[in-house]
């Protein structure tokens, strides 16, 4: 047993050239740049202003408390993957302290390419201390609006930098780390995110940071494909499986 999986393993990047599935990784690329995104500057947003979001129920002094905003997206609130998007994005939750929350939110919006792939979130926790804000949620808590799954066993933390701009969130720079063991197409499979860099200069992919994706396809066959991200802003990533050949592949974010 213990030969056959090690062969089934050695032959992961012998299957050909063709474009490797990505569409797990794809969707969590998503949802952690707009769940980060929304989360991050909301809690902003609650302590001071904030372009393109409207407080319309604030928290005083005393906490806990509960509050709701709303965000409009534009050239001054891009999204960090996508272009400058439009459309709203509703977001209520508590507040423990004037740098924690946990909150709820509702996407109603588009991006330059399509429509987002998130619909909405729960359960969303944020904080924020020395100008970065760390938003952590899981997969069971978001819904997707492509037919792919955000698999209910994973685990996200986005670290939101302000780059010392704290009303101003069209230049913050995102780091990802997260991973999903769960379904994904034709497969049962698990990514990985590892320090993957969403940066200001490029919304058409992540500059850094890598993934790690492993495809089960019935009971010895095992595909794994490794993802570097790199500073070219071409809207592509290079793949590479297991004893396979490297190659260039376009990322397919919103559909």
């Amino acid at each position: 047993m213990r030969l056959g999986l090690s062969l089934a393993l050695m032959c992961a990047g012998c299957f050909g050239t063709g474009d490797a599935d990505l569409s797990g990784m794809e969707v969590a690329l998503v949802a952690a740049s707009s769940i980060g995104h929304s989360a991050s500057i909301v809690n902003a947003g609650m302590n001071g202003p904030m372009a393109c979001v409207s407080v319309t129920q604030g928290c005083s002094a005393a906490y806990p408390c509960s509050g709701v905003a709303g965000i409009t997206l534009g050239t001054t609130c891009p999204l960090p993957l996508g272009g400058a998007g439009n459309g709203q994005v509703a977001v209520s939750g508590s507040w423990t302290a004037s740098d924690r929350a946990t909150l709820g939110m509702m996407y109603g919006i588009g991006v330059d390419d399509g429509n987002v792939s998130v619909s909405q979130a729960i359960g969303v926790k944020v904080t924020a201390d020395n100008g970065h804000s760390t938003v952590a949620y899981a997969g069971q808590n978001v819904s997707v609006t492509t037919g792919a799954t955000l698999a209910a066993q994973s685990s996200w933390t986005v670290d939101v930098d302000a780059r010392g701009t704290a009303g101003d969130p069209a230049d913050d720079v995102f780091t990802v780390d997260g991973a999903q063991q769960g379904a994904s197409t034709g497969a049962t499979g698990q990514v990985t995110l590892t320090g993957v860099i969403l940066d200001p200069s490029c919304r058409k992919n992540p500059i850094a940071g890598m993934s790690v994706i492993q495809q089960v396809n019935g009971a010895t066959l095992i595909e794994q494909d490794i993802v570097t991200f790199h500073s070219k802003c071409d809207g592509k990533v290079d793949v590479k499986g297991t004893l396979g050949t490297s190659h260039a592949q376009a990322l397919v974010l919103f559909h």
